[in-house]
């Protein structure tokens, strides 16, 4: 892609998460406190792992997930889905889906 095309699918996917807000519909990464945004761009793999999980409920998941896969080198949480969970992986095995684990008491 061009970088003109990135500006506009970047454009398009803003739009679109700013007429979800408009009409009344919960968009995390734009609702939440100005002071906490920067869980989205944030180095911390734990507060990239909180924003992905802000990301779940949201309306524009799916398209946004979408972006974010068409465009790795972004950097931040797109859809749910953190920096390194939409870098292609190169000559490494898939990485293991998501599961919860239960602490067994002792």
């Amino acid at each position: 892609m061009t970088a003109e095309e990135d500006r506009v699918a970047r454009t398009r996917l803003f739009s679109y998460l700013e007429r979800l807000r408009a009409n009344g519909q919960p968009v995390p990464c734009l609702d939440i406190d100005p002071h906490d945004r920067h869980l989205w761009t944030s180095d911390d793999p734990g507060e990239a792992e909180l924003a992905a999980t802000l990301c779940v409920p949201c309306r524009a998941a799916r398209e946004c997930g979408e972006y974010g896969r068409a465009h790795p080198r972004e950097f931040g949480v797109y859809g749910g889905m953190t920096t390194a969970e939409r870098q292609p992986r190169k000559g490494r095995r898939p990485r293991k889906a998501k599961t919860e684990t239960k602490e067994t008491a002792a």
